[in-house]
């Protein structure tokens, strides 16, 4: 006897997964330590931080990129060759690769050669961060739908 496939009955379109996210995202500050913060605070300290950590992975990767970039147009690589008749030619270097950056990189000034100048970067964006995270947090709390709540956080930003 075969049977035939039926949908449940207890299925429900209205039920929407973004809101079980935000309900256990409030079950979970309610748990910790953070409830002790009212949830504006909580929401900027977390905008805050998102924006610092983006930075800090982010800049290293942007710092060889522009390395790269700067040695492509100034030439600044040069190689020097002896000709078979022993004349001394200086020629632009092959472009190096990301690894011989990094190596060099590191060689010349050490691990904070990939962070130089990430303090403003990283101030900047965490306030940019809090202030989205603050806004979606504020419009979710004034009962947006999660959408309208995200658009309202996109043009405060």
């Amino acid at each position: 006897a075969s049977t035939a496939w039926v949908a449940p009955s207890t299925y429900t379109t209205s039920r929407i997964p973004s809101v079980d996210r935000i309900r256990t995202a409030e079950a979970f500050r309610s748990n910790t330590s953070l409830s002790l913060l009212p949830s504006a605070a909580t929401s900027l300290l977390a905008g805050s931080i998102a924006g610092a950590a983006g930075v800090g992975v982010a800049f290293p990767l942007d710092t060889l990129k522009t390395k790269q970039q700067v040695e492509l147009e100034t030439c600044s690589r040069i190689q020097y060759v002896v000709s078979p008749s022993g004349d001394l030619i200086i020629t632009r270097a092959p472009p190096s690769t990301m690894l011989t950056t990094i190596a060099e990189t590191l060689n010349a000034e050490g691990l904070g050669g990939f962070y130089n100048g990430v303090r403003t970067s990283m101030i900047g964006q965490a306030l940019i961060k809090a202030t989205a995270f603050g806004v979606n947090n504020a419009a979710l709390d004034a009962d947006y739908s999660l959408a309208a709540a995200a658009a309202t956080a996109g043009v405060v930003n």
